[in-house]
């Protein structure tokens, strides 16, 4: 946030605290306190200031300058250890075949979950109700399922390895009459565990919007292009399989 001088209320000092000679000093404001000078951090010197320097810009410099600190380094970012780790088994895991990228599930740790079975039974015994009660959904729903069928990006299970049973639900968009989005909740939870909860997240890696939109206005001309399915174009190892199942009607 910038303050301008016409707006001194906001940075009169209400109470000063010195720290020593050559040492920072906090002032307090009607917007909190704030510290000012140089701190010291074993060898390296560190500084918080309020000094601002101006320099004037042509327009296109302002757009190359946004778009080159708004879109980073994805890998420099700052990351926790599991983002660390997420990132470690997948470039150790990962494999690309016939187009699709085959890579396991990011497990913490690979956990015993409970049968839940039952408890996806009873969700999709709700949902065979709203099935059966209207028609476009039902319709809608089953062109979905038979899709990711016949595509291979779902498969019948013949195992008879307990696994974990994913819940799953349907939902239209207002802004897209007549478009079904199947949901699988991998959230909810059985005897107080989920999936979700034994998978590590990832950093995020995604574009940086405020870059993006300060690249689309540089050229006269801009492309973007989006993958159809994207998430169901990903293949998950054989092994890890039994913990995505979820429950669908014979019908």
């Amino acid at each position: 946030m910038l303050i301008g001088y016409n707006c001194a209320d906001a940075s009169e000092p209400i109470v000063k605290v010195r720290g020593g000679d050559n040492k920072p000093y906090a002032v307090q404001t009607v917007l909190g306190w704030s510290i000012v000078g140089g701190l010291c951090n074993d060898n390296e010197q560190l500084y918080l200031t309020h000094k601002i320097i101006a320099h004037e810009l042509t327009p296109n410099e302002v757009l190359d300058c946004l778009s080159d600190n708004l879109e980073t380094d994805r890998y420099s970012v700052p990351t926790s250890q599991n983002d660390r780790t997420f990132l470690k088994k997948m470039e150790e895991n990962i494999t690309c075949s016939d187009g699709h990228y085959t890579m396991p599930l990011p497990f913490k740790k690979r956990p015993t979950l409970p049968a839940n079975r039952e408890y996806a039974l009873r969700r999709f015994r709700y949902l065979e109700k709203k099935l059966n009660s209207d028609p476009q959904l039902y319709e809608k729903y089953k062109e979905f399922m038979d899709d990711i069928i016949s595509k291979g990006e779902a498969e019948l299970s013949t195992s008879t390895e307990r696994g974990w049973y994913i819940p799953h639900f349907g939902v239209f968009n207002p802004q897209k009459p007549g478009k079904l989005r199947v949901v699988f909740d991998c959230s909810a939870t059985c005897h107080g565990q989920s999936l979700n909860q034994h998978l590590l997240q990832g950093p995020d890696l995604n574009n940086n919007l405020a870059g993006l939109l300060c690249r689309f206005r540089k050229d006269q001309v801009a492309l973007t292009c989006d993958v159809q399915k994207m998430f169901h174009q990903f293949r998950v190892n054989p092994e890890d399989r039994r913990f995505i199942r979820f429950l669908l009607t014979s019908k």
